[in-house]
């Protein structure tokens, strides 16, 4: 291992940054449109390196455009962020992302390795390109540790749901960053499979910064540290401690929340209110 790297939660690398900035991610007054509808308005928070905040709201309420936003994805209509100091296009290295598990073909013909390797590819590729062995090295190492290497030759399509969400983390890792975000990366799993992403995820958060939407409450008072309420506007920021006027008022409608044991439930209650297109 070269003296210039650091070894993250046991799984991944990054280049140690001796200069560190306090603050990942600094968002000041983000306002994006999707055409003349507002996706985000005047959005502002801090995340701290090492963090690992949930971002939380109902559908459509702009959570998966405040992760493109932050990865340079979407352009916004006003506002500024910052990672670690840089802008989001000048940050990509620094940033792993995990988009939602619906946004793959899984039928596509490629390998779980060979999606794995993909995540080493950046800027325009040849046409005949071929991986380094640093490339295939960080790789099979990546696989080992979150157990998918003796799946490597098989077709993406053929793995089990946790499975596939842990190749998908695999490549975000490829990069060797220290921010990763993560869009819904629990959905449709089975609790056994979510709880092995999750541990996943606390391991890693030993070295670098989580940022994870979620629908996943249990998740929210278990292992996350942070939580952010968003329905285009932020309601919330601070300790991942939920109540029911903060989801009424992030939800737009009274909702209950049932806990049973450590694990919180909501409750939708009857309401009676106005539609809308909205993007998330």
């Amino acid at each position: 291992m070269n003296s210039n790297t650091k070894e993250i939660g046991k799984i991944g690398l990054y280049e140690d940054d001796s200069d560190a900035i306090e603050n990942a991610i600094e968002v000041d007054n983000l306002t994006v449109y999707y055409q003349r509808v507002c996706a985000l308005s005047n959005v502002s928070l801090r995340v701290k390196d090492r963090e690992f905040l949930g971002i939380i709201g109902p559908n459509g309420g702009g959570k998966s455009t405040l992760l493109k936003a932050i990865l340079g994805l979407v352009t916004p209509y006003s506002g500024d962020i910052r990672i670690f100091g840089k802008s989001p296009k000048k940050a990509h290295g620094i940033m792993g992302y995990v988009p939602q598990f619906t946004s793959f073909h899984r039928d596509f013909p490629i390998s779980v390795e060979e999606t794995v390797l993909m995540g080493r590819l950046s800027g325009k590729i040849p046409m005949f390109h071929k991986y380094t062995k640093e490339d295939i090295d960080i790789t099979h190492t990546l696989m080992e540790k979150l157990e998918i290497y003796h799946l490597r030759n098989r077709q993406i399509g053929q793995l089990s749901g946790g499975q596939f969400q842990r190749a998908l983390i695999a490549r975000a890792l490829t990069t060797r960053p220290r921010i990763l975000l993560l869009d819904e990366p629990t959905a449709s799993l089975d609790t056994e499979a979510k709880s092995h992403i999750y541990s996943i995820l606390v391991e890693l958060n030993q070295d670098m910064t989580i940022i994870m939407v979620t629908h996943d409450m249990g998740a929210i008072s278990t292992h996350v540290e942070s939580l952010a309420c968003l329905n285009r506007e932020l309601f919330y920021h601070g300790r991942s401690e939920l109540s029911e006027d903060l989801i009424n008022a992030i939800h737009g409608c009274p909702v209950d929340i049932i806990a049973h044991g450590t694990i919180p439930h909501r409750v939708l209650r009857e309401h009676h209110g106005n539609g809308g297109t909205s993007h998330d």
